[in-house]
């Protein structure tokens, strides 16, 4: 029977529309696998140079390391403190026995050099003394056998040592190469991807299959590929460029993303990744519905279906991965800087504001309640902005820092839109049952109406400058505005961040010593503080309030108070050579340096370095040193206490729970505040408080010291109440060393 009209029509009409079904999915399948296959190239070059940055940070602190032991090994250094070149590496090599350095050479500019193995080698033509003997740091890249370490390949870092600027010799530092990278992923996606680094020529340094260390990946690349591929993969290498390449490896199509490690331009960093089973079932579709349109209709309608529902579920998935917070489920800050950006480039003349919150000792909370707690606290935070900033952009860009991009018209409105925020904040937090005390901060940054419009980052860090402004200070509602002071004041900062980092290479800083007076033997000097004092060649002596801020801030305090304890440790000893008599002497640590993982081990250094009894050291640490962390504190204080070396609380009566911490905290001295002394004269609370507090930790077996004391009343009372030392401008103000010494050895009553 031959088909009418009436059924032609249909029939054919099903044909179309089977056909269009068809087109359609192929073209949608061709689209997706371009988008997937687009994502999964920009993560992974970012995985590529995300590595490359982690092993350029390993190189860089190797340098740095080296850098810090070059003066110990200077003529005049080891003359000074009576040592020999062989036992100064001694020395180098058990401080860094945690790391992967397993050999130190000393090389004198002849090339004769001296080393941990107690051997005597000439390396004057190895090309890490060429370049360091000029004043250069280097990497050796292609290691001569004989500086090999126990069957293990290695690499070698070297730096000149210098004097006055003069390169006196080389340090050269044997390194495993393998713990180069124990802090890389190497695998990652599941363990389907991974990285590996090669050389110039192809030769596999590190894989994370050992198999494959030393081969060449030119040769294993030409089993499956064309010279041409593999010939273009060299040129870029060649050129260090940083891109993307599609090979087989293993049969398997791969996707590879290189990138050139600048510190090493002779070794590059290599991310792969199986381009995918799903990709490939897409493919081989796309070949078999283009002669079975008709005969598979039915089926392709399914699996279209099927890869749309597929492909939906990961684009939502690779989205919330790269826009979404886990946790709170609002925008990361890479979509709210996406987002900002594209809103702020076209705002025309509407004014913007980038508004920031965080929770004060959030770290402390989190510690001593439980990281479920501090998640719910995050929640409610980014629930109260969806209800407040419902048509602005907010995200939550790390641990409790939160950003809103808000749009005005007025100022006020925007300090309006901040205390709206936290009386909602407070609400939901009584309705959550939240019973702990919560101060929030907030910073405000005006976004400037014109071209000069900075970087979102940047505003951030304004905004976040603004509310740092305001911390410690104890309400709930609490903001602050970014404006010229404060940008002024970051100005200055980074010019004394400058000026700091050149006073420590001109030796600009002095110590002087601050006289602890025994109250309880005719107010002989039974001590002194160590502090730090600026000589500044223009601007004279420079207050420590001026600049220590500053140095906390950039991490340098470490280096500042590192200076101030060796300096306090040749003290001692030539106490002990010149007087016969040694007298002990306390050193400031802010909480940045307590929180150095090799705290224990420069302590240990430094008293083996000067042969000291530790006994004569005392180490003093602010109660807010113990808010980030304070299982850690404590046992960092008993690992001090385990050398010998006394610590006290300094400052104390000004942080939180000081009661508490002298439970907790195996501290042996408490320093009273001298802000005790503020209303002494007209407030008895202070004095009774005073008096307690002196009684109570005398109680408890601890030394009491008080500061700040400056009249004779000051005195009077503490000897009433049995403090045992004061310390202060009535006796001494801060002096230099020769001028502590004439006080201490000739006439001990202040």
């Amino acid at each position: 029977m031959l088909p009418t009209k009436k059924t032609i029509y249909p029939i054919i009409l099903a044909a179309i529309i089977l056909v269009s079904f068809f087109v359609m999915g192929i073209f949608y399948i061709d689209n997706t696998a371009r988008v997937l296959n687009e994502n999964m190239q920009r993560q992974l070059l970012e995985i590529a140079d995300q590595g490359k940055r982690r092993l350029e940070d390993n190189i860089n602190n190797n340098l740095s390391l080296l850098h810090t032991f070059t003066t110990e090994l200077t003529q005049e250094n080891l003359i000074e403190e009576d040592v020999t070149i062989s036992r100064q590496l001694q020395i180098i090599k058990e401080q860094t026995k945690k790391t992967g350095f397993v050999r130190f050479t000393y090389i004198e500019p002849s090339g004769k050099g001296v080393n941990t193995d107690n051997n005597s080698i000439y390396l004057a033509e190895e090309e890490y003394f060429k370049h360091s003997i000029k004043g250069e740091e280097y990497i050796s890249i292609d290691i001569n056998e004989r500086m090999g370490y126990e069957g293990n390949t290695v690499i070698v870092f070297s730096v000149p040592v210098k004097k006055h600027g003069v390169v006196e010799g080389v340090l050269a530092g044997t390194y495993l190469l393998n713990r180069l990278t124990d802090n890389l992923n190497i695998k990652f996606s599941d363990g389907l991807g991974y990285s590996y680094v090669i050389n110039n020529e192809g030769k596999i340094i590190i894989h994370p299959n050992k198999e494959y260390a030393g081969k060449n990946l030119y040769a294993l690349l030409k089993i499956d590929n064309e010279d041409s591929i593999i010939d273009g993969l060299k040129d870029n290498l060649l050129n260090n460029q940083n891109c993307l390449a599609n090979v087989k490896i293993n049969g398997l199509n791969n996707t590879i993303a290189y990138s050139n490690i600048s510190i090493l331009n002779n070794w590059k960093f290599i991310s792969t990744l199986p381009t995918g089973a799903a990709l490939e079932e897409l493919s081989s579709f796309k070949k078999i519905a283009s002669y079975l349109t008709m005969l598979l209709g039915a089926l392709f309608v399914m699996l279209v279906y099927y890869v749309i529902v597929s492909t939906y579920k990961n684009k939502e998935i690779i989205y919330n991965l790269a826009y979404v917070d886990n946790i709170t489920n609002i925008y990361n800050l890479n979509k709210f800087k996406l987002e900002t950006y594209t809103l702020l480039s076209k705002r025309g003349d509407k004014k913007y504001a980038l508004i920031c919150f965080d929770i004060d000792i959030f770290k402390l909370i989190n510690e001593t309640f439980g990281y479920d707690f501090g998640d719910c606290i995050l929640k409610i935070i980014a629930e109260t902005l969806k209800s407040e900033f419902k048509d602005n952009i907010y995200a939550r860009i790390q641990s409790d820092h939160f950003v809103v991009l808000f749009k005005y018209e007025e100022e006020d409105e925007v300090a309006q839109a901040v205390n709206n925020f936290f009386e909602d904040f407070y609400r939901r937090k009584v309705t959550n049952d939240i019973r702990i005390d919560l101060v929030l901060s907030s910073g405000i940054y005006l976004i400037p109406n014109d071209e000069t419009l900075p970087d979102v980052r940047t505003m951030i860090s304004y905004a976040y400058t603004a509310a740092n402004t305001i911390k410690g200070i104890n309400t709930e509602f609490k903001y602050a505005f970014f404006d010229s002071n404060i940008r002024n004041k970051m100005v200055e900062e980074v010019k004394i961040e400058k000026e700091i980092k050149l006073a420590l290479e001109k030796n600009q800083f002095r110590v002087f010593y601050q006289p602890k007076i025994s109250l309880l033997n005719n107010n002989k000097i039974s001590g002194a503080e160590a502090l730090i004092r600026w000589i500044h060649p223009e601007r004279g002596i420079i207050s420590p309030m001026e600049f220590i801020p500053v140095a906390e801030k950039t991490q340098l305090i470490v280096m500042i108070g590192r200076f101030v304890f060796e300096e306090v440790c040749k003290t001692l000893s030539f106490w002990s050579k010149e007087y016969k008599e040694i007298y002990p002497i306390s050193v400031n640590f802010s909480m940045v340096e307590l929180y150095q993982s090799d705290l224990i081990d420069f302590i240990k250094y430094m008293i083996a370095k000067y042969d000291l009894n530790p006994k004569y050291l005392e180490i003093e640490i602010t109660e807010s040193s113990a808010l980030g962390d304070l299982k850690y504190v404590v046992q960092v204080i008993n690992e001090l206490k385990g050398l010998g070396i006394k610590v006290s609380m300094d400052d104390f009566g000004t942080g939180f729970s000081s009661l508490s911490y002298l439970k907790n905290i195996p501290i042996s001295i408490v320093k009273l505040d001298k802000s005790f002394f503020n209303e002494f004269e007209t407030d008895h609370r202070s004095k009774n408080i005073m008096k307690s507090v002196i009684e109570l930790s005398k109680s408890l077996n601890l030394v009491v010291v008080s500061e700040g004391v400056e009249t004779k009343e000051h005195v009077e009372f503490l000897i009433e109440c049995g403090c045992h030392l004061a310390q202060g401008f009535y006796f001494s103000r801060p002096i230099p060393q020769n001028e502590f010494e004439q006080l201490l050895f000739n006439n001990q009553e202040a």
